[in-house]
């Protein structure tokens, strides 16, 4: 707070966005008549620059630019075959900024593709329209050949190619309809093929705040079994992991600008969002914390420490009962009257009071009833809400000022604008703080060099009690790295770098607002009567444990083809407790009776659907202590036809349902363990109690029954 003397692939950013393949040069292309279109070379070596005067409207000097064997070329007829990897199941079309799938796509080096087949790759120059080719007034395109047989429905005209005219031997015969370089838009969070965020390296500062809670949010709705708790811990960096696996991206544990929209379906962070993060840990708060008067500030809360003394609590409370009426009252009860009167008091009775609650020696901490209203205010969605947007309105923009009169019209990076955010947070700056900062405009400094000098500036106006705290946190955005409060910090995993912000960043406000101001609401549970899920679990009691094969080899599952292929699969998912044979267990019945051998393994393109389901179960297991075994996991139509019972449209077809039975406790003790996942959000899906087994299912929307 304000108080002084406190303490994978995207194209990176600039005007003139560039894509990597790591592919040798496309063969050379005929080109029209020669003109315009300039051949890629056999070779490594650099093109020669289009012909001057050129009019086709496939040709620019603006035009943007593929690196193939790090030699650009601008983009023209471009053979693209074979070094394109397919974006599985995209949900959001690229128009402009905003990233919107549409199948089928492909990603190819920073340039995302619609509507392909493997073939080759124009772009058309700026101000052109893409399908015409024309610029101004309107010109009637060549008319294309019409087809024989049923008239096909209306396309996108977007998605239609221009029309092949004499003699263009660039023309292909499959055609890319609509390109556009991802990221590339002013306003994006700009990592280029950096991190938006990771996993951070053992003996550092784990990540966590606003950005977090977004991507656990997100990981959660992509069925993973995890705890909201804004810490990039273990539990989320293997969540993040079985997601990358099941997607069919390398598993990290890391997430850049596309894997976001890939999992979130939404823009990544915006810069905002980035360094206030980091600055919300700096401050040691959280939505919900509340600190004592350990600085003379009185008391302290929230994100970025919304002080009493300053008036900044008075000011946050004001836009939290402006967003929902009644929602102070409602978190402080009996103690609101008190609260109100305490907030319009002098100073000096305000900190007076303060001291009266705080605690401890050092009064870091708030009387307990006190700090549970706190608490209860601070999960509600309306106050993390008016913490982002008065952190936005407030702070960042005084931010902004401050980086205007220090770097002017110059370029700025990620970790320019978290120093100067934390600044506008953290410390008051002076008329004659402000008159040497103004000073580095015209220094000749730049990047690490000048965020030290202003650190150094900003250090040396604090008080001499916190001068070599303030120096340490400041020194932290100029060498990317460093300590802090004694935890150590590498910025890189935060989401913050040393590369130039694209054109727009810093006006951009929170991505993430909707996803952490959205709470976790109710758990929308569904109250069905005894169901038909049961199938075969119904008729079993709990078996002996599974044995677990010695090798690979011993499995009865070796004979399956694609059992090698499971297995490492399997790998990738994290599971502490379970083994690819128990999750391939094709059922009692598979054995004898009228449905012997009808059961079969799960289609390759079920697997993930297994992914979450396995992990909550995962996770009971060790919550538990005690051994599973699974009863019914993934059933083949005519096995689940078969099964007397069985539900019509069963999830287990879809191999996202598991039928259990632990070795000691109930069916009831079980499944409450489950329904507390479900309510903290861990999972959405389906919680089935029956006599001597639980049924558990990802389907994505709560339901609850008894059999």
């Amino acid at each position: 707070m304000s108080r002084g003397t406190t303490d994978t692939p995207t194209p990176p950013r600039g005007p003139q966005p560039r894509a990597t393949i790591a592919c040798r040069p496309a063969e050379p292309v005929p080109c029209r008549r020669g003109r315009c279109r300039a051949r890629l070379p056999p070779s490594p070596a650099p093109p020669a620059p289009p012909r001057s005067g050129c009019r086709s409207p496939w040709r620019t000097a603006t035009a943007p630019v593929i690196r193939i064997d790090e030699h650009p070329h601008p983009l023209g007829c471009v053979h693209l075959s074979g070094i394109c990897s397919r974006v599985p199941n995209p949900k959001s079309a690229a128009t402009g900024g905003a990233l919107r799938f549409g199948p089928p796509a492909f990603v190819c080096g920073g340039l995302l593709i619609r509507g392909v087949r493997s073939g080759w790759l124009r772009t058309p120059r700026a101000g052109h329209e893409p399908e015409t080719g024309r610029r101004g007034a309107r010109r009637r395109p060549s008319r294309p050949r019409r087809r024989r047989g049923r008239r096909a429905g209306r396309r996108d005209p977007a998605a239609r190619p221009p029309s092949r005219a004499a003699g263009d031997a660039c023309a292909p015969p499959h055609w890319f309809g609509s390109v556009t370089l991802v990221s590339s838009a002013a306003g994006s969070a700009g990592r280029g093929d950096g991190m938006i965020i990771g996993r951070a390296a053992a003996g550092d500062r784990l990540v966590q705040g606003p950005v977090t809670l977004a991507l656990q949010a997100a990981l959660t709705r992509a069925g993973q079994a995890l705890d909201g708790d804004g810490v990039f811990g273990g539990d989320t960096d293997r969540a993040l992991r079985r997601w990358q696996a099941a997607n069919g991206l390398p598993a990290t544990g890391q997430l850049d600008a596309d894997g976001w929209r890939r999992l979130a379906g939404s823009e990544p962070p915006s810069i905002f969002d980035l360094c206030l993060s980091i600055t919300a840990d700096f401050e040691g708060t959280s939505f919900d914390r509340v600190v004592g008067n350990f600085d003379g500030a009185g008391i302290t809360f929230g994100l970025i420490g919304f002080t009493l003394v300053n008036g900044e609590l008075k000011k946050l409370l004001t836009a939290i009962e402006a967003g929902r009426p009644g929602a102070v009252a409602g978190a402080f009860g009996q103690l609101f009257p008190e609260l109100m009167d305490i907030l319009d008091a002098p100073k000096a009775r305000k900190l007076a009071w303060a001291d009266d609650i705080s605690r401890g020696a050092s009064k870091g901490a708030v009387d307990p009833h006190w700090e549970a209203a706190f608490k209860r205010l601070g999960a509600s969605p309306e106050a993390r809400r008016a913490q982002m947007l008065r952190a936005y309105t407030v702070y960042w923009q005084a931010a902004r000022s401050l980086a205007a009169l220090v770097v002017g019209g110059g370029a700025m990076t990620a970790l320019d604008a978290a120093l100067f955010f934390d600044i506008a947070v953290q410390n008051s700056v002076s008329a004659e703080e402000r008159a040497a900062l103004a000073a580095l405009a015209t220094g000749g400094t730049a990047g690490a060099e000048r965020r030290a000098a202003v650190a150094r500036i900003i250090a040396d106006g604090s008080s001499a009690r916190f001068r070599a705290d303030v120096l340490a946190r400041k020194l932290t955005f100029s060498q990317s790295q460093g300590t802090v409060h004694g935890s150590r910090y590498s910025l890189d995993v935060w989401g913050l770098d040393d590369r130039p912000l694209p054109q727009g960043a810093l006006d951009a406000p929170s991505r993430i607002i909707d996803s952490i101001a959205g709470g976790k609401g109710g758990t929308g549970d569904v109250a069905l009567a005894p169901d038909s899920e049961a199938g075969e679990a119904a008729t079993v009691s709990l078996p002996p444990a599974l044995p677990v094969p010695a090798s690979a080899a011993a499995s009865p599952h070796a004979g399956w083809d694609l059992y090698a292929e499971f297995r490492a699969f399997v790998a990738t998912l994290g599971l502490r407790h379970f083994s690819p044979d128990e999750l391939l267990f094709l059922g009692s019945q598979q054995a004898g009776g009228k449905c012997a051998g009808l059961n079969t393994h799960p289609p390759r393109e079920l697997w993930p659907s297994i992914a979450p389901t396995a992990a909550v179960l995962d996770r009971l297991r060790g919550d538990l202590g005690v051994p599973i075994r699974i009863l019914s996991a993934y059933r083949s139509p005519a096995y689940n036809q078969c099964i007397d019972g069985s539900a019509s449209n069963s999830m287990h077809m879809r191999y996202n349902a598991i039928d259990f039975a632990c070795q000691t406790g109930t069916p009831a003790d079980w499944a409450a363990r489950l329904q507390d996942y479900r309510s903290r959000a861990i999972f959405r899906g389906g919680i089935g109690v029956y006599r001597s087994f639980v049924h558990v299912d990802t389907r994505g929307v709560n339901a609850t029954w008894t059999g």
